[in-house]
């Protein structure tokens, strides 16, 4: 796991608590001087408008023009490694209107700690009111789930215990946060991004990575076609060279 990611997890853990009001704002103060996102990206980012807009950010992030991103302020770290192809399926499902969060590759078998891990290939999100239907007529047949409840799916197993969960609803102060969430977005886009539907989609075959990720790829170029709610913050650059890590949270 970054080391950004593991700060902003104490954050939050610390939040929950309800206490340690000092030491949060102290290790807040240092978390932004030093996992921050540069400035000149904070200057793109505040200019997200709405859900698509910030999907075609997080395009131009996953392509590796921008160096961080709203709650995750560091490289793609995508499991390309384990899914080829992975990273331009999350590109494309960007760029078409289908905000992207978190994705990990299938795999079935003994972890770095010796247990047996197993993972559904899967990737969650946000996805607006009218593309949502799209994204279940686009998936039917394909033997793929696609969960919009909210409640969340368990994806990632070790030694038959659910270990992590993908789709689950974001509460509204941590998903408006300027530093949890998007809200260095502007307001508009804060407030589509809290009436769009979580959703995560997987495959439920641990270990297979054949057949999530062409029938994502299907669905952008439908929604593509379609108009979906694309935004207009797109820019014409190649996919930069991933940093696969199998099992990490990652859009």
């Amino acid at each position: 796991m970054d080391t950004s990611t593991i700060v902003v997890s104490a954050l939050i853990a610390v939040a929950a608590t309800g206490t340690g009001a000092l030491v949060l704002h102290w290790m807040s103060a240092r978390a932004r001087a030093e996992y921050d996102m540069p400035d000149e990206d904070k200057v793109v980012w505040r200019t997200a408008a709405s859900l698509a807009d910030v999907a075609a950010l997080t395009a131009r992030w996953l392509t590796g023009e921008l160096r961080g991103q709203p709650g995750y302020c560091g490289p793609v770290d995508v499991d390309e490694e384990d899914a080829p192809g992975m990273t331009d399926v999350l590109i494309s499902c960007n760029r078409a209107g289908f905000l992207t969060a978190s994705s990990q590759a299938g795999y079935d078998g003994a972890g770095y700690d010796g247990a047996h891990w197993r993972q559904f290939a899967a990737v969650d999100g946000l996805i607006s009111d009218a593309d949502l239907p799209l994204l279940h007529a686009a998936l039917a047949g394909t033997g793929m789930v696609v969960d919009a409840s909210g409640d969340g799916q368990a994806v990632t197993f070790r030694q038959g215990h659910a270990y992590t969960w993908f789709g689950r609803r974001r509460k509204r102060t941590d998903l408006a946060d300027d530093w949890t969430g998007y809200g260095i977005c502007s307001p508009a886009a804060v407030a589509e991004l809290l009436r769009a539907c979580p959703v995560v989609v997987y495959d439920p075959e641990p270990g297979r990575d054949d057949r999530l990720w062409p029938a994502l790829a299907d669905f952008a170029e439908q929604l593509q076609r379609r108009g979906g709610t694309a935004g207009v913050l797109e820019a014409p650059v190649q996919a930069a060279p991933p940093q696969g890590r199998r099992g990490t949270l990652s859009s």
